[in-house]
């Protein structure tokens, strides 16, 4: 049987950070914009995870793809009771934690 020979490949990060803003309840994420190393706005379908731990147990992750550079979450009230929570945020071999997110 014959072999290929290896060959490596380098990427470029094609994002170096991303904003993440709350609403006042804590309730609605967004996630953007995703913009490129030379600010120009993502493709859709990029995928972005929100992880919510309580008590460093992974209560509940979801995955979203981005749509005109952004990702909306919403955490439902039956779902999560006003508390504090931890967030993470992952996209493009990013990650974003904010510890003791007030959900109200």
């Amino acid at each position: 049987m014959s072999e290929s020979n290896t060959i490596t490949i380098a990427y470029t990060q094609v994002i170096e950070d991303f904003i993440v803003e709350f609403s006042k309840d804590g309730r609605d994420i967004n996630v953007g914009p995703l913009q490129s190393f030379m600010q120009q706005m993502i493709p859709d379908g990029l995928q972005v995870k929100l992880l919510v731990y309580k008590n460093d147990i992974l209560l509940e992750k979801y995955t979203k793809t981005s749509v005109d550079g952004y990702a909306h979450f919403y955490l439902k009230s039956d779902i999560f009771k006003p508390d504090n929570y931890n967030i993470k945020i992952q996209t493009a071999g990013l990650e974003k934690t904010f510890n003791n997110t007030k959900l109200w």
